[in-house]
């Protein structure tokens, strides 16, 4: 309405969104870790994904903008909220609610990925008891119901979903499910790939540029998906178990931010949209680049030249 219609305030707003984003990294690893530097370079990573380049430069991209803003915003109110151990203040949890409504009427693919990911962190973090996890889960549970029902009534009996793509955007739909879950470990790989190595970049993976996964033996792809997705759970798992090993915690809070956002497009289970999609990848590169930027606070810490 401001701009008329030239592209121009599109873009200006999806920049702006980003560095919004950016600057919220910057802060939720700030308040996790009450680390600086590792805040700084996860942040400047996060900024600097060539990934994000469909999400930012693409009018499109601005649903996983808008979520990504707002479930960092929720995340930060949640801890907040949850600062004192005995003492939850449940107006900043519904508050850190509301905001993860926001994120999921931007892009309904969050729904399960802020109150998981709020709460598993929280759980690693302070072990809390069962009683106290149930009552700061109420909020999110009753707005997720809330919004279900919304979808219900507005969608009917497509309210569960499906995959209406076309076999050319996604030739999952019609494979087997060995073959399904066999290229869902390719994906992985390539997704990790692409965000530490940025070549072959794409707006779009139709016209069969995915090969599907029907012979495991002749995708060396899948292998390496299989690989890290045990290198990352197992990360996940020694977080939980081994909390004096700070490096672990860190590293393993890094890949639940990625698992646990990366599922609902991960095509494990649900088969719908594109085979692939780099503008997806915006925020679970969070837990990617606080991983590397881990690494690199490591090296600065080591070398102060070289980490420079």
């Amino acid at each position: 309405i401001i701009f008329g219609q030239s592209p121009m305030s599109f873009h200006l707003i999806n920049i702006l969104l980003n560095g919004i984003a950016i600057f919220l990294v910057y802060i939720l690893i700030y308040k996790l870790f009450d680390n600086k530097m590792l805040a700084i370079f996860t942040a400047l990573i996060f900024a600097f994904f060539p990934i994000h380049t469909e999400a930012v430069a693409s009018i499109k991209g601005r649903d996983e903008l808008l979520a990504t803003v707002f479930t960092l915003s929720s995340w930060l109110v949640f801890l907040k909220a949850v600062e004192k151990d005995k003492h939850h203040n449940y107006k900043l949890i519904s508050l850190s609610a509301f905001l993860f409504l926001l994120a999921i009427f931007s892009k309904e693919t969050i729904i399960s990925v802020a109150p998981a990911l709020f709460i598993f962190i929280h759980w690693i973090a302070k072990k809390p008891k069962l009683i106290d996890i149930f009552k700061i889960s109420i909020p999110y549970i009753a707005l997720i119901l809330i919004y279900l029902l919304i979808r219900y009534w507005v969608l009917g009996e497509y309210s569960l979903g499906g995959n209406a793509g076309y076999f050319i955007i996604n030739p999952l739909k019609e494979s087997d499910v060995l073959t399904r879950i066999q290229t869902a470990f390719k994906l992985a790989y390539l997704y990790i790939q692409k965000t530490f190595f940025p070549f072959n970049l794409s707006a779009t993976y139709a016209f069969n540029q995915v090969e599907l996964v029907s012979n495991p033996l002749s995708s060396w792809e899948f292998f390496a998906g299989i690989f890290l997705f045990i290198l990352l759970i197992g990360t996940i798992f020694s977080s939980i178990f081994f909390k004096n090993l700070r490096y672990i915690t860190i590293v393993g809070v890094g890949a639940a931010i990625f698992l646990i956002s990366y599922f609902m497009f991960s095509k494990f289970v649900f088969m719908g949209g594109d085979i692939l999609a780099e503008r997806w990848m915006y925020f679970p590169s969070v837990g990617l680049a606080l991983i590397l930027g881990y690494v690199i606070y490591l090296i600065h810490q080591y070398n102060k030249w070289g980490g420079a």
